[in-house]
């Protein structure tokens, strides 16, 4: 597993559900066993529209303004996010605009007066070329974990045996996905 700094925002997204689902509820827990208490948050962010979205986003703002009561310290999960991608939800003007002014409030943020505030969004497929997903991935941890190629689930040989299919960019802060060897695909030599 890729080291996650504990006082940074965490995205963890990929084409692989049950990759990603296991691994955000992996670090969802370990986050929540390390500082205790009763105050952690998730706000289910798969919806169907641009109010849910806004919604969605408006609740992240509060959890990340509100301090934690009992305990050190609070983990914030925003849960399957379907609105960093292409979707509907995530082409809205309003939904654009308000990712981007929460962007800048985490590039704001203090994170390391605030080192008991852990913040992670676990979501399918993310647009990389988005404000939101860039902040992240500078100021934070991204972990992506592709899902395997239409020649791999078919049984193909068309890539290397030990990635099998899921790859990961290793750009900025971004993180890979578990397993494999991170090694190039290489074609399958001739007889």
């Amino acid at each position: 597993m890729p080291a996650v700094q504990p006082s940074s925002p965490t995205l963890i997204c990929g084409d692989d559900e049950f990759a990603v689902k296991t691994r955000a509820k992996q670090l969802h827990q370990q986050w929540c066993d390390e500082l205790g208490g009763m105050d952690h948050e998730t706000i289910e962010a798969a919806v169907a529209n641009s109010g849910e979205a806004l919604t969605a986003l408006g609740r992240l703002r509060e959890a990340l303004q509100t301090l934690p009561f009992f305990g050190s310290g609070k983990v914030i999960w925003l849960r399957d996010c379907t609105f960093l991608g292409d979707e509907r939800a995530a082409s809205a003007q309003a939904v654009t605009e308000t990712l981007n002014d929460l962007a800048e409030e985490l590039k704001q943020f203090d994170w390391s007066r605030n080192s008991g505030i852990r913040l992670l969004i676990s979501a399918g497929k993310v647009d990389k070329r988005k404000t939101f997903f860039k902040t992240l991935d500078k100021i934070g941890t991204v972990e992506n974990f592709s899902g395997w190629s239409g020649d791999e689930r078919l049984g193909g040989t068309g890539g290397s045996r030990g990635a099998r299919g899921r790859s990961f960019a290793s750009k900025g802060n971004s993180r890979g996905s578990a397993g494999g060897t991170g090694q190039p695909r290489r074609p399958p030599s001739a007889p």
